[in-house]
């Protein structure tokens, strides 16, 4: 299990692992711009790496921290950011850049344009390498789109009978319920 504490201007990460009763403080993360905050984590459980974004109005900062300490600073396209995910199986972090609208894929340090999004918006991808995207208008997501291997020749859309708010779409890894 790891815990997040958040304040203002910091945030601690720990690791405890319940079947063997270890306790370790992983990081400790401060900055000193006023008006950041936690926006989202990401967990590469696989690769025991985790991703967290602080954010303010106008601009967002990532950084990765893996189980033997190392807290490093990624070095973005942008700083405009949109939902991020960390890849399950490899050392790569999905992130949408809201100034360019694509999403931006980071593998070892290295920025790669993945997708322009257009109207979409990331949402989440599976270990299957499907692609989900919504579509807002004035607050409200009227469609859901997968994608396979960020193909657009393989899109199935599916329009939601009763458009909700981006609120009330909730990932459990694939599973979607809308409220």
């Amino acid at each position: 299990m790891k815990k997040i504490e958040n304040s203002s201007s910091e945030f601690s990460l720990s690791y405890y692992d319940a079947d063997k009763n270890i306790k370790d403080n992983i990081t400790h993360l401060s900055w000193e711009s006023k008006g950041y905050n936690i926006t989202d984590i990401s967990l590469a459980s696989s690769l025991d790496i985790v991703y967290t974004k602080i954010s303010n109005e106008k601009k967002s900062k990532i950084y990765s921290v893996d189980l033997v300490k190392n807290l490093s600073e990624i070095d973005l396209k942008s700083e405009i950011l949109g939902a991020m995910q960390a890849s399950e199986s490899r050392d790569e972090l999905f992130y949408e850049d809201l100034k360019s609208n694509k999403l931006i894929s980071n593998f070892k340090g290295v920025n790669k344009e993945r997708l322009d999004l257009k109207d979409m918006r990331f949402l989440y991808f599976d270990r299957e390498e499907n692609y989900y995207f919504y579509i807002e208008k004035e607050g409200v997501v009227h469609k859901v789109i997968i994608m396979k291997s960020l193909n657009y020749n393989s899109i199935k859309q599916i329009e939601l009978k009763h458009p909700v708010t981006k609120t009330y779409i909730y990932n459990f890894k694939g599973i979607y319920i809308c409220q």
